[in-house]
């Protein structure tokens, strides 16, 4: 950006809900269930 220039301001979260939203993950994950796999830890 140059020194003139205005910062744009975006309202993240009104983004991400549209994004979700348009994605449909309500519809594709079930949040109810556990993962199917779980993480274990990283050893170094």
């Amino acid at each position: 950006m140059r020194e003139e220039d205005v910062e744009p301001i975006v309202n993240l979260p009104e983004l991400l809900a549209g994004i979700y939203d348009r994605a449909g993950y309500d519809y594709r994950l079930d949040y109810d269930r556990d993962p199917v796999r779980k993480f274990s830890p990283k050893v170094i």
